[in-house]
């Protein structure tokens, strides 16, 4: 079976849009054939289980744990994402990386991936991160 990997800063599997964005792109991969493993950074629940493989019928996925507060993590993104990346492609062969803008993060997890020599798609949510504005914020 191919492989796969999204990583995301942002809540998964459940507490904003994106989460529903990134849940729709785990049923499209799986119905390509493609094993999905979610990681990401953040999860807006008070019951959350870090730093422990969850698995479901179509998806798995992982919360990394931060020394940063919730609030902080918006700003400057999880630090311990990137290394948990690297961890994972160490022991696991996937065909692709699948990203978020990863507001803060997105850099050090592309050279993570460039240098495990993983292919890593970007899906640029416009509405999201000024940054793809032509105008930036003034858009």
């Amino acid at each position: 079976m191919k492989k796969m990997l999204i990583v995301t800063d942002l809540s998964f599997p459940k507490g904003s849009a994106m989460a529903s964005r990134i849940l729709s792109f785990c049923h499209l991969f799986n119905d390509l054939g493609y094993k999905v493993h979610v990681i990401t950074g953040k999860l807006e629940d008070k019951d959350v289980t870090y730093d422990k493989i969850i698995d479901n019928d179509f998806y798995s996925y992982e919360v990394v744990s931060s020394y940063r507060n919730y609030r902080t993590q918006s700003y400057l993104g999880n630090e311990c994402l990137p290394i948990r990346v690297n961890e994972y492609l160490k022991t696991n062969d996937v065909d692709f990386v699948f990203t978020t803008s990863l507001n803060a993060n997105f850099k050090k997890v592309f050279n993570v991936c460039k240098s495990h020599n993983k292919k890593v798609l970007l899906e640029q949510c416009e509405w999201y991160d000024p940054s793809s504005f032509r105008f930036n914020k003034y858009d």
